[in-house]
């Protein structure tokens, strides 16, 4: 994290529309920093361009920072990835919600409004480029539960299916593979968008004697949903989490709740999703993935768990998890 006071500021951007370029300037000087110019591709006269500023010893990385004043918030994410390139880590921007951390970009697009509005002050604090960049691992800890996020080759399926089905199928297919070759609900959700073949397996496990368009009707607005999270609210899906189960006998983690939005996130291009499960098992998992990113911690933020949670030990349900982000 960082803030203004004491660095030199530059605004990447000579746009003044509704004011906003005088509102940065305001905001400049009441966090304490040092207004150092404007830069612009096509600047006018008394402006710089970013060829001038990389050039003047002055502009130590460390001592400088940048806030990105353009209308395209697709512009400003080329910008501050071109800026981080070239050695810069404070960078004053809207960074785009795919790019890694779901909290640190909340944090960062707060401040960058506060900014907007000519409103920052001294204890306005900004994440670096990197920390924005570098997913979270720990989302949150709760008692004796812990989310994070897991990688997706790392889970397998636990799906139990109907004795009568697993008969007719080759039921090995579908229990303890790999999620990512999970036929039984990839059926299903190509079926749904990608006219896929009929997801007969899937089917005659769940159907269950309902109304087959009903039930469709049921699951297809089920994915939409967890697609439309992923769209519009990314923080919505660290707070919808993955249930998940370290089997002792396979030596492996096993998901107990949460296929449909799993298969979701694989389709949409997720190498990692949100999960949930006891510390004991975070812990087991932490210490075997030496690749894994850094921990970030956030702000506090309470949210609401909407996965519910499942207890192994009596197979019963609880209903949710009030969590707290500390």
């Amino acid at each position: 994290m960082f803030t203004l006071e004491g660095k030199r500021i530059f605004i990447y951007g000579k746009n003044n529309d509704y004011g906003r370029r005088d509102c940065f300037i305001e905001s400049i000087k009441r966090a304490g920093g040092i207004f150092a110019g404007i830069i612009d591709r096509n600047p006018d006269e008394g402006m710089l361009t970013i060829d001038e500023v990389f050039a003047d010893d002055k502009c130590a990385v460390g001592d400088s920072a940048f806030i990105l004043n353009f209308r395209d918030k697709a512009t400003q994410n080329t910008v501050a990835e071109s800026l981080y390139k070239n050695g810069y880590r404070n960078i004053v921007f809207l960074p785009g919600k795919d790019m890694g951390s779901v909290r640190n970009i909340r944090i960062m697009r707060k401040a960058y409004n506060l900014c907007l509005y000519g409103a920052a002050t001294k204890d306005t604090g900004f994440p670096t480029f990197n920390e924005i960049e570098v997913y979270d691992e720990i989302i949150c800890e709760y008692n004796e539960y812990v989310s994070f996020w897991m990688d997706i080759d790392s889970l397998h399926s636990d799906t139990i299916t109907d004795p009568d089905v697993e008969k007719e199928f080759d039921a090995g297919i579908y229990y303890d593979v790999k999620i990512r070759d999970l036929k039984y609900y990839f059926d299903l959700y190509d079926y749904l968008f990608l006219n896929g073949e009929y997801p007969l397996f899937y089917m005659k496990n769940n159907l269950k004697g309902r109304d087959e368009k009903a039930f469709l009707d049921n699951r297809k607005a089920m994915f939409i949903y967890h697609q439309n999270l992923m769209k519009y609210d990314p923080v919505a899906v660290e707070d919808s989490p993955v249930l998940i189960e370290w089997d002792e006998k396979d030596k492996d983690f096993k998901i107990r709740d949460g296929y449909h939005r799993t298969v979701s996130y694989i389709r949409a291009g997720y190498d990692r999703i949100p999960v949930i499960c006891k510390k004991e098992e975070y812990e087991r998992y932490n210490a075997s993935n030496s690749n894994r990113c850094s921990r970030i911690f956030g702000h506090c933020r309470i949210g609401v768990i909407r996965s519910l949670l499942w207890c192994a030990r009596d197979r019963c349900i609880t209903n949710c998890l009030r969590v707290c982000l500390m």
